[in-house]
């Protein structure tokens, strides 16, 4: 347990929680984490020209730090939103080589937002959670 600012933080799971309810340490910490993740991949893996093997790269180590959990943390605020977004939106320039429009670069990929993608993810939790009917 952490105090600051007269809330406490704790960590249960890799989840950061203030006695609040606000995410922003949490979200503080995965983007933190993901930013010097993808720093890594790219020093190195600079010389790489395969698409797939990047993309492969960004799926399995990045974006997996900014999903892990997210059906309980999932940000409401814009900041939080764009922090996140973020760091895909770097990647995607990162494995195409290319400054077009993020939406281009996402088709291009085959990829979907992190939002729209917390956002299927969320869809499936609840159905999973409803009684199954006969």
């Amino acid at each position: 347990m952490i105090k600051v600012w007269k809330t406490y933080i704790y960590k249960d799971l890799g989840l950061l929680t203030t006695s609040n309810l606000s995410w922003n340490s949490h979200i503080d910490t995965i983007t933190a984490m993901a930013n010097r993740v993808l720093g890594l991949v790219k020093r190195t893996c600079m010389d790489f020209k395969d698409v797939t093997t990047l993309r492969t790269l960004h799926c399995s180590l990045v974006r997996a730090l900014l999903e892990n959990s997210c059906e309980t943390w999932n940000p409401h605020t814009q900041l939080n939103i764009n922090r996140i977004e973020s760091i895909q939106k770097r990647a995607t320039k990162f494995i195409l080589k290319s400054s077009e429009d993020y939406n281009f670069r996402l088709k291009q990929l085959d990829l979907l937002s992190l939002y729209d993608r917390r956002f299927i993810r969320d869809v499936t939790f609840l159905f999973n959670l409803m009684p199954e009917r006969a």
